[in-house]
């Protein structure tokens, strides 16, 4: 193998790895707007059991 086609496989393999973030950043992105919605839900539902105490 040579220097030319290790500079391929590299590239590749770095492509690949740069979309394999992308989507992961993505993901994590969404998960942390969930997380923000449930933790906010969760806020409004102990307030509304206050108000029917």
């Amino acid at each position: 193998m040579g220097p030319e086609a290790i500079r391929g496989e590299i590239a590749s393999h770095s492509s690949a790895i740069f979309k394999l973030l992308e989507v992961v950043t993505f993901l994590n992105g969404r998960e942390c707007r969930y997380l923000e919605e449930r933790d906010d839900a969760r806020r409004e539902l102990q307030l509304l059991g206050k108000k029917l105490e």
